[in-house]
């Protein structure tokens, strides 16, 4: 089934005031997605490894509608049916317009590398059978500890090869045929195919579903033996080739402004550029990588407004609000982190999203049946906050360096919108909502028994301590005040009357959420000269950092290809205008319920967090949430001498779970998983509106400062207009 729409900011839209007639009576499998395996006897996995082309690269429609070309390994052996690129189509094609000059002198470039190309083309024409032994695939694919906001992923594969030694000339020889001198810096398919088998080993219909991986592979060792040989390969994904070491780091130092995200990022990316001639002045190199900053269109014209700004004081005008510092070495995405982080969008998501989604949950209306046709309800709001998650994608030009003997690059950083639970914002004596979890695609029961369909072995790691950070900056207030001021008695009343909080104690007794004040803030170079972010900072903060939460469960499933995405793997296509910010991903996006077709190419995937084609999470556009329930019995029956599960033991660690990490192993024929759960706190308790509720002396004090800052407004005005203030 395909999954609802939601818009970016759809804490307000999926609440409204309108009146929908009511949903049938809940029904889990409904919205539970089985694993897709589960409906063959048997099954099998095919793994390819073969030739990319920048073409491809820049249109990955191309991958996915493709046939694997230039195969250089194969479960099962190549075969005959393998084609193979011509090094002269791809490299010595160029455009109409191209003079002669520039044609003979990029042939000459590769003359000297053409003869040991060809030989080692005629060793891959060879169809020398490579086999793959052993593949894992470790994917963390939301917010992280070790990149932030950005995919981690490493692909381990383990191939063996009876007789010879060819593949490092293969993959020469694969790189060269689609137009990569430098066949170290070449992108790799690698393209996972599930077939089903009935109980009389029959193959069922075609394909059960695909995954296309394009790799770069980043280190490769082998052991020669009297069996043939060994290869232990790693590579990584090539949408975060961007993310090494030569890519990730700023060769600038400097600052940027602008007035919106989009025009302040692109200030940033100039200097980048600009900071690559010094290197040609110092002979290091003779050609340029271009940086690019791309924003999706709601991302691209955000902003901050000035309210509460001296704005005199501090020399920003209207069309200048948005500053950012960097210097030589600091990563790329902290700067477009910090930027982004300083827009009003996130810098008060903490609060607007909490006090928004509590309140709207506690005026859904609750019918009475749901078998009255007449009865009306207000839906439930959108469980899923607008965040922003960082992209990457490189183009290869065709252009050489002469002395880096590397291509020339296109390096294209991307900020997308990405949809996270609003748990992720609870505070302690906040509690959650009974239907949380209820629409999560994949349902996981642990019965002691064994009677498990999915589970092989699940380990809970319980924070006994555990206790949420506040951080605290006291050199700035959420109203404005600027550095080195003096916060005035109303000001710091309407700060603390804004803060979040919750006032039951403990929602979750035997779990309790408790927090404490922590003075340790990161520098805030983006918003230095506005109201502070801290509450952003502790989201950011809190979001990264999956491993340290409360309650963590190690779990061992059956494979199931949904915990493999596409979109993650799936390049940008190469959409984005020179001299503009404002781009989609360009990426697949799967047809809106109601369209024809399945697969178009235009804009980005949006409010799809499941894709029912290829049946698995859009990993870039939602964090992946499953529910798990365990399932004890008390006691053994001993008239019967089975578990008694007449009264089950009420297991306190039951309920929504965040994937924050996936270890994918094949290994010999067999496919099995290890989840890293992250358990989402506070999903029982209290949702009244009554936890909002101000006492009447916060209250009068927000009236009063709001009453004192309008009186001086007024009094500034009529002196303006008395003509005693110029």
């Amino acid at each position: 089934m395909a999954t609802p729409q939601y818009d970016f900011d759809g804490i307000d839209d999926a609440f409204t005031a309108k009146t929908q007639s009511k949903p049938s009576a809940y029904n889990p499998s409904s919205y539970t997605e089985p694993n897709v395996l589960n409906q063959y006897a048997s099954y099998n996995y095919l793994f390819t490894l073969s030739g990319l082309s920048n073409n491809e690269i820049e249109n990955p429609i191309n991958i996915v509608n493709g046939v694997p070309h230039d195969v250089v390994a194969r479960s099962g052996g190549i075969g005959t049916e393998s084609k193979f690129s011509d090094f002269r189509q791809n490299e010595f094609k160029f455009a109409k317009n191209t003079d002669k000059t520039t044609i003979e002198v990029k042939k000459a470039r590769i003359e000297d590398v053409i003869p040991d190309a060809q030989n080692s083309d005629a060793i891959l024409k060879r169809r020398h059978d490579i086999f793959f032994e052993k593949v894992n695939i470790t994917s963390v694919p939301r917010p992280n500890e070790e990149r932030k906001l950005m995919n981690f992923t490493k692909i381990e594969m383990e191939l063996s090869e009876p007789l010879g030694v060819t593949l490092f000339e293969k993959l020469r020889a694969c790189a060269f045929n689609n137009g990569y001198v430098d066949h170290n810096d070449a992108p790799f398919l690698l393209t996972i195919e599930f077939r089903g088998y009935d109980s009389n080993g029959k193959m069922l219909g075609n394909v059960i579903t695909k995954r296309h991986l394009p790799i770069i592979i980043t280190n490769a060792e082998m052991d020669v033996t009297q069996g043939g040989t060994r290869y232990s390969v790693t590579a990584v994904p090539w949408t975060e080739f961007a993310m090494s070491n030569r890519f990730l780091y700023s060769r600038a130092q400097g600052s940027t402004s602008g007035k919106t995200a989009g025009k302040a990022l692109q200030g940033f990316f100039d200097q980048l550029n600009e900071a690559q001639n010094k290197e040609i002045e110092s002979g290091v190199r003779t050609l340029a990588d271009e940086y690019v900053i791309t924003l999706d269109s709601y991302l691209d014209n955000a902003g901050v407004t000035t309210e509460g700004m001296d704005t005199e004081q501090v020399g920003i005008t209207n069309a200048d609000t948005m500053r950012a510092r960097f210097k030589q070495g600091d990563s790329i995405a902290k700067v477009i982190t910090d930027v982004m982080l300083g827009l009003d969008i996130f810098r008060d998501i903490y609060t607007d999203a909490v006090t928004k989604y509590w309140n709207n949950v506690s005026q859904v209306l609750k019918p009475v049946a749901y078998d009255d046709p007449t009865e009306k309800y207000l839906p439930m709001p959108d469980p899923m906050v607008g965040w922003f998650k960082i992209l990457t994608t490189i183009y290869t030009e065709k252009d050489f360096d002469t002395k880096t003997k590397m291509h020339k690059k296109v390096v294209r950083f991307h900020v997308e919108p990405y949809k996270v639970h609003i748990l992720n914002f609870t505070v302690p004596g906040l509690g959650g909502n009974s239907l949380w979890g209820k629409t999560a695609k994949k349902d996981y029961n642990y019965i002691f028994t064994g009677k498990n369909t999915e589970i092989i072995d699940l380990k809970i790691n319980y924070k006994y301590s555990y206790f949420q950070s506040r951080l605290l900056d006291t050199t700035r207030s959420q109203t404005g005040i600027q550095p080195g001021s003096i916060e005035t008695d109303q000001q710091k009343k309407m700060r603390l009357a804004n803060q979040v909080y919750g006032s039951g104690t403990y929602p979750e007794p035997s779990t309790p959420l408790r927090s404490y004040p922590d003075g340790r803030k990161a520098a805030d170079g983006a918003t230095e000269d506005r109201a502070n972010r801290s509450g952003a900072d502790e989201f950011f903060q809190y979001l990264t950092s999956p491993r340290g939460d409360m309650v963590k469960v190690d779990l061992t499933i059956m494979g199931d290809p949904a915990f493999i995405g596409q979109d993650m793997f799936l390049p940008m296509s190469r959409n984005f205008s020179k001299g503009s910010t404002k781009a989609s991903n360009g990426r697949l996006q799967q047809a809106h319920p109601g369209e024809t077709g399945v697969i178009n190419t235009v804009g980005a995937i949006k409010g799809f967090e499941w894709d029912s084609n290829l049946n698995c999470f859009n990993f870039d556009q939602a964090e992946p949430l499953v529910r798990v329930n365990f399932k004890f019995p008390t006691d053994i029956n001993e008239n019967q001498g089975l578990m008694d599960f007449s009264n089950l033991e009420d297991v306190k660690f039951n309920g929504l779970y965040r994937v924050s990490q996936v270890e994918s192993i094949f290994d010999q024929g067999t496919f099995t998983q290890q989840l890293l759960l992250v358990r989402l706190n506070n999903q029982t308790g209290n949702t009244q509106p009554d936890i909002f509720k101000r006492s009447q002396g916060e209250t009068d004090a927000i009236n009063k400062a709001k009453a004192e800052v309008q009186k001086q407004n007024d009094d500034d005005f009529n002196d303006i207009v008395a003509g005693t203030v110029y």
